[in-house]
């Protein structure tokens, strides 16, 4: 992943393709059951989900103020 985001400029949809990518093939190597793999995966997803709400409002607000030419008067 450092190398992806050093030397091939990787950003979210990279990074996060990678992990799922090897979260999947860590479950097939152990040989995890189907429905053990899924409950896993959804309870470690669950404690994500309210930094990734945090992190969207953040970005939409961030949008909002830009085109509407807000922020340089703010910050100004």
């Amino acid at each position: 992943m450092i190398c992806g985001v050093i030397l091939w400029d990787w950003w979210f949809l990279e990074m996060s393709t990678l992990i799922l990518t090897a979260t999947v093939l860590f479950g097939v190597v152990v040989q995890m059951k189907e429905t053990i793999f899924i409950e896993k995966f959804i309870k470690g997803a669950e404690s994500m989900l309210s930094v990734a709400i945090i992190v969207g409002f953040a970005r939409g607000i961030t949008i909002i103020l830009n085109d509407g030419n807000i922020s340089d008067t703010i910050l100004y």
